[in-house]
């Protein structure tokens, strides 16, 4: 993993981010750099579905998405007690494989809160997220910190509250974060990339085992 922080919001993360698949694509020259040149593919995560899928996840909660998914046959069985956030996703990737974004990085914007605990709130029950994905890979996903600590906790401890509702590991708070947290002054962005998942795309690889250095451990 590759993994920045720099002032600025999640905007200013696309932009490096979008510099970075142009430079690393001219720098190997794998053959596949037309791909990695701008423009890149913006969409906006719930118009995508909306217009996919047929159905607005924002605005339904747990019990009415699942019974939206499952009269639209949009639902499968062993998912059918599945929580909101693996309903949400199960709606992305049909909307992802309906429309034929082409062979380009192509970036989503704007992303349930529920999903990212630590990113800056936008609107109500979203938050200032992005994801790069291409041929079915995430590549990297970035967000505007979220800043206010008093918020932060109120996250950990909903957060704490679904997955022990879903029979999952709890987390104790880090109060010391807490604390360092609401002295930053911003705005800051943080953004990950997956180096292997990068280097798939840019050699047109199907195996992640065809980009690891020799020797590397790859569990079976």
């Amino acid at each position: 993993m590759l993994e920045w922080y720099s002032e600025g919001d999640y905007s200013d993360g696309i932009e490096e981010t979008m510099e970075l698949l142009e430079f690393v694509s001219e720098r190997l020259d794998l053959g596949r750099g037309p791909l990695f040149r701008r423009p890149f593919p913006i969409l906006d995560v719930e118009e995508l579905i909306v217009e996919e899928c047929g159905l607005d996840p924002f605005l339904l909660d747990e019990i009415a998405l699942r019974a939206e998914m499952q009269r639209r046959g949009l639902l499968r069985r062993e998912a059918e007690d599945a929580p909101w956030n693996d309903l949400f996703f199960i709606l992305l990737f049909s909307a992802t494989e309906r429309r034929m974004v082409g062979q380009k990085p192509y970036f989503l914007l704007d992303w349930p809160l529920s999903i990212s605990s630590m990113a800056k709130r936008k609107g109500q029950g979203k938050v200032e997220r992005f994801e790069v994905y291409m041929e079915g890979l995430e590549i990297a996903n970035g967000y505007t910190e979220l800043l206010d600590p008093v918020e932060q906790r109120e996250r950990f401890i909903r957060e704490n509250k679904e997955r022990k509702r879903l029979g999952r590991r709890t987390f104790e708070i880090d109060e010391e974060f807490l604390s360092v947290l609401g002295q930053a002054q911003g705005p800051f962005a943080g953004v990950s990339l997956g180096v292997d998942r990068l280097l798939m795309c840019l050699i047109g690889a199907k195996d992640i085992r065809e980009v690891l250095p020799p020797g590397s451990f790859f569990p079976t």
